[in-house]
């Protein structure tokens, strides 16, 4: 996953993702990227907010882009989705998230109570991994 996170050009934090469907094999991979072309002063927080996508939203757009299915698939991710990203995890039906802790991300700004609630109502399964 380190690969993955080399790429991204949001150099202020540093979060990846892999979708895995139902075969086992990999069908989407991603990071926060810009997905526009973006000015140095765009950047930055708070205004980048406006501009970046998240690891998990573009690895669920990427698979759609490229024709995979996400019902049912499993997403692996060293940290804990947003709320903004739980939304589209459900909706996107995927089964299973493999996560790793919200240490060092603001519980106000991205309210990893509120996701947890959204992705249980969801049905997904949540494994929590130790690193």
């Amino acid at each position: 996953m380190d690969e993955i996170i080399a790429t991204s050009t949001d150099i202020e934090t540093q979060v990846d993702c892999i979708l895995i469907g139902h075969n086992w094999k990999i069908v989407a991979a991603n990071r926060h990227t810009f997905g526009i072309e973006i000015t140095e002063e765009n950047s930055k927080r708070p205004v980048k907010y406006d501009y970046i996508e998240h690891a998990e939203r573009n690895a669920i757009f990427r698979a759609a882009r490229l024709g995979h299915r996400t019902l049912g698939a499993t997403m692996i991710m060293k940290k804990f989705p947003c709320v903004e990203c739980a939304r589209a995890i459900v909706q996107s039906g995927i089964g299973t998230l493999c996560h790793g802790s919200t240490k060092g991300f603001s519980e106000e700004r991205y309210r990893f109570e509120k996701s947890r609630e959204i992705l249980n109502a969801g049905d997904v399964v949540l494994i929590e991994s130790e690193s």
